[in-house]
């Protein structure tokens, strides 16, 4: 009785089986890695920070580790307190040897921010930080190598002062 062909061949069934683990991975990268950022993101902005987050087209390349994403918008109460019209990022995996987080270039197109002084003196983007106690894990490092940002914008409000003046910065690109 002749063995079959994938077992006749030590090498055919290794290239078979590397082809099939590069196809699984390009896979799971190509279409599971963007219904995870999505979940984990909103998850995180909701259960961290009380407020709600919404994102449009993910998409992620597992060869090249470059995230794109679409439509980002973090809710202040009726209008938006953060949007961002694309991010595109450029992940290094050099980060697992380098303990930081690299990214090669990051791009950010039509970000705006609603910065607000309140009558307290506190400023309502400390608001997308969490409190952070002495348990807490140190924050890891991040280095941008590239950051590109293109048709900023940020309303500003001070309702600390009695007119409550309030200005736009537009356009903000560098």
């Amino acid at each position: 009785m002749a063995k079959p062909v994938l077992l006749r061949n030590k090498w055919l069934a290794l290239a078979v089986a590397l082809m099939l683990g590069i196809g699984l991975y390009a896979l799971a990268g190509f279409w599971l890695a963007p219904k995870i950022i999505r979940s984990q993101a909103t998850r995180y902005v909701e259960n961290t920070l009380g407020k709600s987050l919404a994102l449009g087209e993910i998409t992620f390349n597992p060869f090249s580790f470059e995230v794109d994403i679409r439509d980002i918008k973090i809710d202040g109460g009726g209008k938006p307190l953060l949007s961002l019209r694309r991010l595109a990022a450029d992940f290094q995996a050099s980060s697992v040897w380098q303990g930081a987080f690299v990214f090669d270039s990051v791009a950010l197109d039509a970000p705006y921010a609603r910065a607000i002084i309140r009558p307290d003196g506190s400023i309502n983007l400390a608001d997308l930080f969490p409190r952070m106690s002495d348990t807490d894990a140190e924050l890891p490092s991040v280095h941008v190598r590239k950051l590109d940002v293109t048709k900023g914008k940020i309303d500003f409000a001070d309702h600390s002062r009695r007119l409550k003046p309030e200005k736009t910065l537009s356009p903000i690109d560098f």
